[in-house]
C-alpha cells in the first residue's frame, strides 16, 4: 500500500466530465488489475454504469444516531444547544432528535450531564466492491437517502485494502465534506473544468480548497472549443497552475457518454489524449 499511489479527478461544478476523465484514465492505462477505481460520488454513483462490473460483494456501513432515555433527561437543553447541525430540538422539556440532520459526532453524549443519551447504529450506505472484464478494481459507494453526510462512505473505500499501485478516486462535485473526505492525503488532484464563466468560478473554488490542503494540482480543459477556453488558460498562467491538457467538444463523445460508452474504447483516436494526459501527470508528481 506505501507504493499505490492516489490520484483525484475533482471539479466543483457538475457535468464538466470528471466521471468521463476519471473512467478514461482508468481505461488506458496498460495494467487495469494493478489499478482500483473508486466512486466517491456517494449521492450518484454512476461509474458501474460503465464498466459493468462483476460485483464480489457490498457491505453495509453504519453510522450512530442518539436516542434519549428520558427516564434520565430532565430538559435541560445541553444538548440541543451542543448540536450545531439543529440535530436536537428541545419541545417544552423533551429533546427530539432529527435523524435526517445528525452528523453523528457524538457529541451531544458527552454534552449531557446525566448520560440520559447514548448511540446505536443506523444504516448509512453500502459500499460494493467488484471488478471488470480487464482485470479493473472497482469500489462504489451509494448513501441511502435521508442521511446528511456520506464522509464515511468515503472514508471507507479509501480505507479499503489494495495491493496494486494506482488509486483513481472519483470525486463528487462541489468542495463540501465528502469533497475534502475524497481528496485528503491524495497524491495529485485533477481539476477537471469547462470553457465557461460558471466552470471558471468554480475551478476558483476547488483551487483555493486544495491550495488551503497544500494537494498538488492541475487542470483539465474539457469540451474545449465550446466557450472562453482563453478564460481558463489566463487563470492557469496568473496562478501558475498547470494545464495538463484539453478535450476537444466532440458531439461523438457525447454519444459515446450517452449510450454506456468510453471515448477511449469507442473512438480510438482519443487513446493517446488520455494516455498524453497521464504522461503530464506523471511529469508534474516527478
Amino acid at each position: 500500500m506505501a507504493s499505490c499511489k492516489t490520484f483525484c479527478v475533482a471539479g466543483a461544478k457538475g457535468g464538466t466530465g470528471k466521471t468521463t476523465v476519471a473512467l478514461n484514465l482508468a481505461a488506458v492505462l496498460r495494467d487495469p488489475d494493478s489499478v482500483l477505481l473508486l466512486d466517491a460520488d456517494v449521492e450518484e454513483p454512476n461509474a458501474a454504469l460503465f464498466l459493468d462490473p462483476i460485483w464480489q460483494g457490498k457491505r453495509e456501513i453504519y453510522r450512530k444516531i442518539p436516542v434519549v432515555d428520558e427516564s434520565l433527561c430532565n430538559g435541560c437543553g445541553k444538548c440541543a444547544d451542543f448540536c450545531a447541525f439543529g440535530a436536537i430540538l428541545l419541545l417544552g422539556k423533551t429533546p427530539v432528535i432529527m435523524a435526517e440532520s445528525c452528523h453523528a459526532c457524538g457529541g451531544c453524549t458527552l454534552a449531557c450531564p446525566r448520560g440520559a443519551i447514548q448511540e446505536e447504529d443506523s444504516v448509512l450506505g453500502i459500499v460494493s466492491f467488484g471488478f471488470t472484464e480487464t482485470g479493473l478494481h472497482l469500489l462504489s459507494a451509494e448513501l441511502l437517502v435521508g442521511n446528511a453526510s456520506g464522509v464515511p462512505l468515503v472514508r471507507t473505500e479509501k480505507d479499503t485494502p489494495f495491493s496494486g499501485s494506482i488509486r483513481i478516486i472519483d470525486c463528487p462535485p462541489g468542495t463540501g465534506c465528502t469533497v475534502v473526505e475524497a481528496v485528503r492525503n491524495c497524491d495529485f488532484c485533477i481539476l477537471v473544468t469547462e470553457p465557461t464563466l460558471f466552470g471558471l468560478h468554480d475551478l476558483q473554488a476547488a483551487a483555493a480548497l486544495l491550495r488551503s490542503m497544500e494537494i498538488p494540482f492541475g487542470v483539465i480543459l474539457n469540451r474545449s472549443g465550446l466557450g472562453y477556453d482563453e478564460k481558463i488558460e489566463e487563470y492557469c498562467r496568473k496562478e501558475s497552475t498547470p494545464l495538463l491538457g484539453k478535450i476537444p467538444y466532440d458531439r461523438r463523445i457525447a454519444v459515446s457518454y450517452a449510450g454506456g460508452g468510453l471515448p477511449v474504447r469507442d473512438l480510438p483516436e482519443y487513446i493517446p489524449v488520455f494516455e498524453g494526459l497521464w504522461e503530464c501527470i506523471r511529469e508534474y508528481i516527478r
